[in-house]
């Protein structure tokens, strides 16, 4: 038993470690994300006219979709900066983690129904990874998951 929590100790650590790296990734991906989104808007702002006409059966025009995405933008460098900066972990990295795979899920959804191109989470950069990065986010999401089990049982 006590080899196993040795073993137990160890494995947390090292995959704290491994949190880490993958936080500031995230963070950094989340501020990158944002820039080229007001660098390259024509493709996010398809996406959000598809995401508000298939979801919410509302038809977005151009200049509509703008502002979302202006708040989407300053919404998602905020998650970004408070990741990079640890400021608020236990409240933000959840809501992080519970928009994107939402977001993701959504956008593969249109992808694969024919209704999206591609989600424009990069800006022009986007057409490069597209649908290839949605394998990546759903990896993050297992990992986050086994984070925030491994901390529930920590304080158990």
């Amino acid at each position: 038993e006590i080899y196993l929590r040795g073993i137990m100790g160890s494995f947390r650590a090292l995959f704290n470690k491994l949190f880490g790296i993958i936080n500031f990734v995230f963070g950094i991906g989340l501020v990158l994300s944002a820039v080229l989104k007001l660098i390259s808007p024509g493709q996010i702002i398809s996406t959000v006219k598809a995401l508000a006409l298939s979801l919410f059966r509302l038809p977005l025009s151009s200049s509509s979709a703008l502002v979302s995405i202006f708040v989407l933008v300053i919404f998602e460098a905020g998650l970004g900066f408070t990741i990079l900066f640890g400021v608020g972990k236990k409240a933000v990295l959840p809501i992080t983690y519970f928009v994107v795979l939402a977001f993701t899920v959504i956008s593969q959804y249109l992808f694969f129904q024919g209704r999206l191109e591609s989600c424009g989470c990069f800006g022009v950069l986007t057409k490069l990874f597209y649908p290839f990065h949605l394998g990546g986010l759903y990896f993050l999401t297992v990992l986050f998951t086994l984070k925030f089990l491994l901390a529930r049982e920590n304080e158990a």
